[in-house]
């Protein structure tokens, strides 16, 4: 997995839409189309993003070598509904909450 490639990340979602679809687009401003929400980018600091809803494109098929479930595995929590976090590709135990997906009224 070198440099993040095939980690959990919004990018690899199929809900993802953005500009560039898996690894071209980890980091990049985009929008979930499950929760109907602007996801915003973390170029500044490289972190990874993910909520509890994430389902697998084809490019996480592509690029990740191990299942889904062994990611999540990872992180040593449950992930709250609603909630995008972020963390370290290198690091997931070290994964924090982001921002709330909610719809702006």
């Amino acid at each position: 997995m070198p440099n993040g490639r095939g980690s959990l990340e919004c990018c690899y979602c199929v809900h993802w839409r953005g500009e560039s679809h898996g690894y071209d687009g980890a980091y990049d401003a985009g929008f979930c189309d499950y929760h109907k929400v602007a996801i915003p980018s973390t170029l500044a600091d490289w972190g990874h993003r993910v909520c509890s809803d994430f389902s697998p494109s084809q490019h996480f098929e592509n690029d990740s070598g191990i299942s889904v479930e062994e990611r999540f595995s990872r992180f040593g929590i449950s992930l709250k509904p609603s909630m995008l976090y972020v963390f370290s590709y290198n690091s997931p135990n070290e994964i924090k909450e982001f921002v709330e997906l909610k719809r702006k009224a």
